[in-house]
């Protein structure tokens, strides 16, 4: 099994993290009507530590959402690398823009901690949705400007302890993503202190 699945993969999975049907999502929504998390993996309800994971991206610069293409016809740019915290606490949860509970924020222990490439420049270093499904999966993301959402996605990797897949990314819309800035990699969990 390669690390990515095709990007084929990749699109319905964020049509099912918005929530949106794929017969639905061709109508308009407003982000605040579409639950973030509804097609996320269940986990037990558990407490989670505060987790600091090191994350390297590479950008991909020949995605075509039309072509089912494989890992190896993918063709990578620039690396960037960040640090990414999520807060201690309970999980799982979804919290912020998109969830079943108006008013709720994500806890600001949720945040970018290093950017030296300056990945995430126009989003900041804090994030404005959370869906923690702590050691599963995990979404976290950023309005920006008002209508775009910068977003992080993280799976676990079957059989290699202590690493993440990281798929980087902004949409326009809930089903529109932006296939010019497209990052895929790694994030490895750093251990506790």
């Amino acid at each position: 099994m390669t690390m990515f699945a095709s990007f084929r993969i990749a699109l319905p999975t964020l049509l099912l993290l918005g929530g949106i049907a794929p017969a639905v999502a061709a109508q308009e929504l407003n982000k605040e009507d579409v639950p973030f998390n509804e097609g996320a993996p269940q986990v037990p309800d558990q407490d989670a530590p505060e987790r600091t994971l090191l994350c390297t991206v590479h950008h991909a610069t020949n995605i075509d959402p039309a072509k089912a293409q494989a890992e190896s016809d993918i063709i990578y740019g620039q690396t960037s690398q960040f640090t990414l915290v999520l807060g201690a606490g309970h999980v799982p949860k979804a919290v912020g823009v998109g969830t079943a509970e108006p008013g709720t924020a994500p806890d600001p222990s949720y945040k970018i901690a290093s950017d030296p490439q300056k990945l995430f420049a126009m989003a900041g270093p804090t994030f404005d949705r959370v869906a923690d499904y702590w050691p599963r999966h995990v979404e976290v993301g950023k309005t920006i400007m008002g209508k775009a959402f910068s977003f992080i996605l993280l799976d676990e990797l079957p059989g290699t302890p202590g690493t993440m897949s990281a798929f980087v990314s902004r949409a326009a819309d809930a089903v529109t993503v932006d296939v010019s800035w497209i990052h895929r990699g790694t994030c490895a969990i750093q251990p506790s202190s």
